[in-house]
């Protein structure tokens, strides 16, 4: 009778794992294919190759830098290296929670978040852009 117990022990357990496994599944597959969680997605898949954009403009930028516009210079690589850490700090917290019911409000933070984090790199690669420009034709 004890190996028969075991047997259904085990059978029970293996199971509720497997449930478990599942509805963890599920909520990932359901999250991902939010329409709020595709908009976060959206906003940093588009604004994430500028990252080899501000790597760039940083190497520009150090370029150009010369003793007349030294100030100038470190001052805009501050911006696009504020930028750049933006953007990793960013990726690094996210993680949705496992939390069902605080799934849109963290969504709808991360939003906006990100997309400030967008703001803040085409800013200052403008602005850098702008500042190169002006160094090009100083010289």
């Amino acid at each position: 009778m004890k190996p028969f117990f075991a047997l259904i022990l085990v059978v029970f357990i293996g199971c509720k794992h497997n449930h478990d496994q599942h509805d963890h599944h599920n909520h990932q597959t359901n999250e991902t294919e939010s329409p709020l969680y595709k908009e976060v997605m959206s906003i940093h898949d588009a604004i994430m190759p500028e990252m080899t954009t501000i790597h760039d403009l940083k190497k520009a930028l150090k370029a150009a830098q010369d003793d007349s516009n030294k100030e100038m210079v470190l001052s805009q690589i501050f911006k696009l290296n504020e930028a750049d850490e933006a953007m990793m700090s960013w990726m690094a917290a996210f993680k949705t929670p496992q939390d069902t019911a605080t799934i849109n409000t963290y969504l709808n933070d991360e939003k906006i978040k990100i997309q400030a984090v967008s703001d803040l790199m085409l800013n200052s690669i403008l602005s850098s852009n702008k500042l190169l420009d002006s160094l090009n034709t100083v010289k």
